[in-house]
């Protein structure tokens, strides 16, 4: 008798042990094993069954029944990051036998971004304890990562000094928080003047820019702009006291101001990207890059393609400005309205450029310009013993990825998705034999992935079969279908992130090579947002928003591009909210976004 099939049936002799006599024969049972793969993962059950008519406690239980036992859930790489997810954790070192057995050190994330659409989009006004958690996240960022003499900088020189967003956070909040309640801005009122309004000059020519807050010779002390930070947060703070919904105005004020601090948080994070004397976050360890290039190295699969059949999609939302129903979800106004569009069939490859595919590009034509994610590094001890790469070391040797952590030596880093400009990833697409997909065949992708999952997931539910409890009391001991469990969702407007490198799952991309044999779907591009072929314009039904008027109507210009889903550093709201609209110019290198393959159907 085998070892496990001892350790089933010892339950029998534990049963006999509490109940103080033989109620079980163990002679009389077998035991009953089965592993079972489907759409909600693998598992292994086993079970107890009699080898004749067995008389337990005044009850005969035939040999066709079958009594449970255990349920052992098995987790394949793709499950165990979606379980890491949905339980707020992440993997900080592992101890793996073969393929089979491992011993895992998880860690809670920071920020503890939920990824489940019923979690994270419960309620359209984010609630104080989400606040609460981007200004963690906030404050992590600009206290602990930002060194003191960086204030002034300007990383990237088309954007203000990194002090400008320390201001510009509760300013922009405050304004909007007075103008939805008619109430008088938090002092010094004075910073209106200098902190509403960024600026995001043409990349061509920086003299060329919309309009914009004035830039001072002289920007006011940080302890004057965190004070002032403290009491706008106090000022929010009390619009949640009482715990009542304020009116649909005030809460749309509040929820702009929300996604607005999402969005520029990543925007320090990647200019702090591009300075030299960042820190890393603190209480998180900086990742094993080393092995988890091994692993990735070990996981690679085909690249491949897939037919995206024709379809018609709806694309936006609808959030009437003058509404008064405090359950439905906001949005900016590109969001809006929604409409109809049909969208032809073509195919995609499952995932994105990778940093090793983009290097083979550079190598093989001649090109020396390196992505402003990628640097140039003289030091000899960025070099990397084991390479997984065809390329030869010596291309490799000496370039390297930029990470909160430091520098990554790029062949450790070759199997992320590769950032760079839509202009330098078009390039690229057309050298590797396709293009960069419009929104629309991007959107149309996203839709089709989640009908697949819808449709895994249904077909899951149904055959899905578990032995009646009390079977041979209620009928005769043959197996029920357990009910389906209603589809609790805020909104169809929202997609499931669980496994996703959104929301700090970690503070990287993350190896995308081992998901080529599945399409991926919105915001699963490895931690990095989607490049589309399509210039931002204006859409039928558009209509500027009254709180932020030129919030997108100033870059109508053809020269910016839609960029949809997400990257490690975006929040869930925006991430998972279909109808999100992103943009940069297409020769903007700065971007945390990648480019994924499509081409006509062949």
């Amino acid at each position: 008798m085998r070892t496990m099939q001892r350790f089933i049936l010892n339950a029998l002799s534990h049963a006999n042990t509490l109940f103080g006599k033989p109620i079980f024969r163990l002679q009389d049972w077998r035991v009953v094993g089965e592993y079972i793969f489907d759409g909600d993962g693998g598992r292994h059950q086993a079970f107890l069954a009699p080898v004749r008519d067995t008389r337990v406690l005044g009850v005969v239980i035939k040999p066709h029944e079958r009594v449970q036992i255990e349920q052992s859930l098995k987790y394949g790489v793709e499950e165990r990051l979606r379980l890491w997810g949905k339980a707020g954790l992440w993997e900080e070192k592992s101890w793996v036998r073969g393929d089979e057995y491992g011993l895992h050190l998880l860690r809670r994330t920071n920020p503890p971004y939920p990824l489940t659409p019923t979690i994270y989009a419960r309620t359209s006004l984010p609630t104080l304890p989400e606040w609460s958690s981007i200004w963690q996240a906030w404050d992590t960022v600009t206290n602990n990562m930002l060194p003191p003499n960086q204030l002034s900088q300007r990383p990237i020189d088309l954007r203000n000094p990194c002090v400008f967003y320390l201001g510009h956070i509760p300013t922009f909040l405050d304004l909007q928080i007075s103008r939805a309640t008619n109430t008088s801005k938090t002092e010094p009122a004075s910073f209106a003047t200098i902190f509403e309004r960024g600026i995001d000059p043409d990349v061509d020519d920086p003299r060329r820019c919309h309009d914009h807050s004035v830039v001072p010779d002289c920007w006011p002390p940080l302890a004057d702009i965190l004070a002032y930070k403290d009491k706008v947060r106090a000022r929010l703070r009390r619009l949640y006291a009482d715990g009542s919904i304020p009116p649909r105005a005030v809460a749309r004020a509040l929820w702009v101001g929300f996604e607005h601090e999402l969005m520029h948080l990543e925007t320090l994070l990647y200019m702090l990207l591009q300075a030299e004397d960042t820190l890393p976050p603190p209480c998180v360890p900086k990742p094993d890059f080393g092995r988890l290039a091994d692993e990735a190295a070990k996981s690679r699969v085909p690249n491949q393609w897939f037919d995206v059949p024709a379809q018609t999609i709806v694309v936006g939302m609808d959030d009437p400005e003058d509404g008064v129903d405090g359950t439905r979800p906001f949005g900016w106004d590109n969001e809006k309205p929604s409409r109809s569009v049909s969208v032809h069939g073509f195919q995609a490859k499952a995932r994105p450029i990778t940093n090793e595919e983009y290097a083979q590009y550079l190598f093989s034509s001649g090109i020396d310009t390196v992505p402003a994610s990628w640097s140039y590094v003289s030091n000899p001890s960025v070099i990397v013993a084991t390479v997984h790469s065809t390329l030869p070391g010596s291309f490799l040797r000496g370039k390297a990825v930029k990470t909160v952590f430091g520098l990554v030596p790029l062949g450790h880093a070759l199997d992320w998705p590769v950032s760079a400009s839509y202009d330098e990833l078009a390039r690229c697409a057309s050298w590797m034999g396709g293009r960069i997909p419009s929104a629309d065949e991007a959107r149309s992708i996203y839709a089709y992935v989640e009908t697949q999952k819808k449709e895994a997931s249904t077909q899951s539910r149904l055959s899905k079969k578990v032995p009646a409890v009390n079977g041979h009391l209620v009928n005769d001991g043959v197996t029920e279908t357990p009910p389906a469990s209603a589809i609790s969702s805020p909104s169809q407007l929202y997609v499931d992130l669980s496994g996703f490198n959104v929301g700090f799952r970690n503070w990287h991309p993350v190896p995308v090579t081992g998901r080529g044999g599945s399409l991926a779907g919105q915001a699963d591009m490895g931690g990095l947002w989607e490049w589309t072929s399509s210039p931002l314009r204006r859409h039928t039904g558009f209509e500027p928003m009254p709180l932020y008027p030129a919030y997108t109507a100033d870059f109508f210009d053809d020269k910016h591009n839609i960029v949809l889903g997400g990257s490690w550093a975006t929040h869930p709201r925006i991430a998972g909210r279909k109808s999100f609209v992103n943009w940069y110019q297409r020769n903007y290198r700065y971007v945390w976004a990648g480019a994924r393959l499509v081409r006509d159907v062949q």
